[in-house]
């Protein structure tokens, strides 16, 4: 399970930046980085949570407002 999260939230973490860059330079539209953000930013931060909470070895999650 690790290291399907870690690459989750490395492509998702990728894929946010991207579309910001991609909108500022025109080659997509706003809207489309937008709905990026939506899906994506939740993924990062979630899966970063959980792959920090995969390396602790503890039973309890951090709050993390999802």
């Amino acid at each position: 399970m690790t290291g399907k999260t870690k690459a989750l939230m490395v492509l998702s973490g990728l894929i946010c930046p991207a579309s910001a860059i991609l909108a500022a330079a025109g080659a997509i539209d706003a809207i489309v980085m937008v709905a990026a953000l939506v899906i994506f930013f939740p993924l990062f931060v979630i899966s970063t949570f959980l792959t920090w909470k995969a390396s602790d070895h503890e039973g309890d999650y951090p709050f993390i407002g999802y």
